[in-house]
């Protein structure tokens, strides 16, 4: 559950225009540089709470150095926390947890929340890039556009066709995660011959 924030929202007539990922109220145009200094990706994401399916549009980050380490990465065995929120996205497993403590329904602080679409997708320009504007003359700008991850992202935990079938996994919160290979790729049992048993 993430903290309230009355003693600014009370004072604020109008609603915040986005929430960070504290779930902090931001009354400011989405800017990517707004949402953590140290970071090296940001998106602005839809999502809606699981009880009374209010919207809301939050920010997630990765730390700066993240897209760097990519290269040679299995981000499968790296905690959920530390993958770049561009896997995240790939995989489809974005991810914000309570929706923003604002009173939007009785139940709503202590649910999950639901991702339904990445609006903006920014990730912080290298030094070569950053070289290259220079070298044309040109202002080079802090953080890059990336239009090809802004895209719908459904659920796993939202799914109607699911059922109980669906396992959340305890440590990450999501369904399709590395967490819970285990479970839906039981070991094979293999016969004293070695061979698999049918």
């Amino acid at each position: 559950m993430k903290p309230a924030y009355d003693d600014i929202t009370s004072r604020i007539a109008e609603e915040p225009q986005w929430w960070d990922e504290h779930g902090v109220p931001r009354y400011g145009a989405f800017d990517p540089g707004n949402v953590d200094i140290y970071a090296d990706e940001v998106a602005l994401f839809l999502i809606e709470c699981q009880n009374c399916a209010k919207q809301f549009e939050v920010a997630l980050s990765s730390p700066y150095g993240s897209r760097s380490a990519d290269i040679g990465v299995d981000w499968e065995t790296v905690s959920y926390d530390e993958q770049p929120v561009s896997h995240r996205v790939r995989k489809g497993s974005l991810h914000y947890g309570d929706p923003p403590n604002m009173g939007c329904c009785a139940s709503g602080v202590t649910m999950n929340s639901v991702p339904r679409r990445v609006l903006q997708f920014w990730r912080r320009a290298t030094v070569d890039e950053m070289t290259r504007f220079r070298a044309e003359n040109v202002k080079p700008p802090i953080w890059l556009r990336v239009s090809e991850l802004e895209v719908d992202v459904r659920s796993p935990w939202d799914d109607e066709d699911v059922g109980d079938s669906v396992v959340e996994c305890g440590r990450c919160g999501f369904v399709d995660c590395a967490c819970l290979k285990v479970l839906r790729d039981p070991p094979i049992d293999l016969g004293a011959d070695g061979e698999e048993k049918k």
